[in-house]
């Protein structure tokens, strides 16, 4: 259960440091997850 908590983290982490790729839409992005972005 441990590495799936830690893998939900990394894949948290990511998203918030990528944009989306589709080009026409960006989606709204929960401000619970702003802590995890390097560039604030």
């Amino acid at each position: 259960m441990k590495c799936l908590n830690v893998l939900a983290l990394l894949l948290v982490m990511q998203t918030a440091n990528s944009a989306c790729i589709w080009v026409a839409h960006q989606p709204e992005f929960p401000e619970a997850a702003n802590k995890f972005k390097f560039n604030k």
